[in-house]
């Protein structure tokens, strides 16, 4: 439960880069539109991912990208930069689900296409 902890936080301080009040609004439209409260985006990553791509296009990446760097700076780890946005998000959901531990997330990064 520290993993998502700690995702929730970068989540946080992610979307804070946007500004206080677009903040808000976008937790306020995640919980009425589709029903995701702050406490479930980490475990719908994924599905929050797909969410901002949709509606706030390209700029989503740089949020995205964003928070997980903030996420891994938090498990005192090097995000990779050669990995896609995709394989990124995918690796942090298995990371939240425990299916990665994290003694193995270098050897699995490691296997991600650059």
């Amino acid at each position: 439960m520290k993993n998502v902890a700690l995702f929730a936080n970068a989540v946080e301080e992610g979307l804070s880069v946007l500004g206080q009040s677009p903040k808000e609004a976008i937790y306020g439209w995640l919980e009425s539109d589709y029903g995701m409260g702050k406490k479930e985006i980490p475990h719908r990553f994924r599905e929050f991912s797909n969410i901002l791509t949709d509606t706030m296009g390209p700029s989503a990446g740089h949020v995205l990208e964003f928070i997980i760097q903030r996420f891994y700076s938090k498990l005192d780890l090097e995000a990779p930069s050669s990995t896609t946005l995709d394989n990124a998000i995918q690796t942090i959901q298995m990371m939240l689900e425990k299916q990665l531990e994290l003694s193995h997330i270098e050897d699995h990064l490691a296997l991600l296409p650059r």
